[in-house]
């Protein structure tokens, strides 16, 4: 079989950015020798090389839909999300994707965002243009060919994406907005666990006691929905009302710590059944109260 790479790719500087970059390669260029391969195909490949860059990092394809359209990987840190892959077939035009009305509605809705057809990557900050690096380019004959500086120069742009900080919460909405996120993705949990039959003993005694001191029949199969949302909103709001005022260092003196907020997933299933939402409470609520970028005073008393 013919080297599929340039001669470049047997001289590039045996780096750990190269190291990374080969191995990405490798997995692409097997995919296209077997003739079958779509764009869907090349994704395991990409989640390894993001991954690989920092360990605190996971690339999650094929994410739920956002109200701007499915990206195809939200890219997560401390399960916060910091940016959003759009990924292309092999040697598609870049150019055309970037004009598309599909681009044009990530651009305003996507703060941190890469294009991508596997072998040229795009960098776009706010909408706009940041960075664009090369690592290969697929010729006519399906033989990958190495850009010179290629290798480093992804690796280089995909670190700057990952090093992208969660954007800030600069309005009293937009909290708003976040919460009720949280306490929607809680609610479903809760749900889904009563009907499943895997709510914990306390879960249910908790309803009883809801159903004995607020709603009568909150403990009904009907009011299943109802409680959900209930139990919801008070741990969500609880727990912003407690780390917003047990200052000057919440994640040290609030009376729900950290270790609190990781065992709530265990409260609410037997069998730990979807905790990702509840998971996500603690370094949230951390992150948004300790971070010197977290809400402008004025914002912060309207809470």
């Amino acid at each position: 079989m013919d080297n599929p790479y340039s001669e470049d790719w047997q001289l590039a500087a045996p780096t750990a950015a190269t190291d990374l970059a080969k191995s990405y390669l490798v997995n692409i260029r097997r995919e296209i020798e077997t003739g079958n391969a779509t764009e869907h195909t090349y994704r395991a490949a990409l989640k390894g090389l993001v991954q690989s860059l920092r360990s605190d990092i996971i690339a999650i394809n094929e994410p739920k839909r956002v109200s701007c359209g499915a990206p195809d990987f939200v890219v997560k840190k401390d399960d916060l999300i910091i940016g959003h892959i759009e990924a292309k077939d092999v040697g598609k035009s870049l150019d055309e994707a970037e004009n598309s009305e599909q681009l044009e509605r990530y651009f305003k809705s996507l703060d941190n965002l890469i294009l991508t057809d596997y072998l040229e990557f795009r960098w776009y900050l706010k909408g706009l243009p940041r960075e664009t690096a090369r690592l290969a380019r697929l010729t006519k004959d399906g033989k990958i060919v190495l850009d010179k500086n290629g290798m480093d120069g992804v690796v280089a742009l995909l670190e700057n994406f990952l090093n992208q900080p969660v954007e800030p919460i600069s309005s009293s909405n937009e909290l708003s907005q976040r919460l009720a996120h949280l306490a929607h993705s809680i609610r479903d949990v809760i749900v889904e666990a009563f009907n499943t039959e895997k709510a914990t003993n306390q879960l249910w005694n908790l309803r009883k006691a809801f159903a004995s001191v607020l709603i009568p029949d909150m403990d009904q199969p009907q009011k299943t929905a109802e409680f959900a949302d209930m139990y919801a909103q008070t741990i969500v709001y609880g727990l912003f009302a407690d780390v917003t005022t047990t200052a000057p260092n919440p994640s040290k003196d609030s009376v729900l710590p950290e270790k609190s907020l990781k065992q709530i997933p265990s409260y609410v299933s037997s069998s730990r059944l979807l905790p990702e939402p509840l998971l996500m409470m603690s370094p949230m609520f951390i992150m948004w109260t300790t971070s010197s970028k977290f809400l402008p005073t004025p914002i912060s008393r309207k809470f």
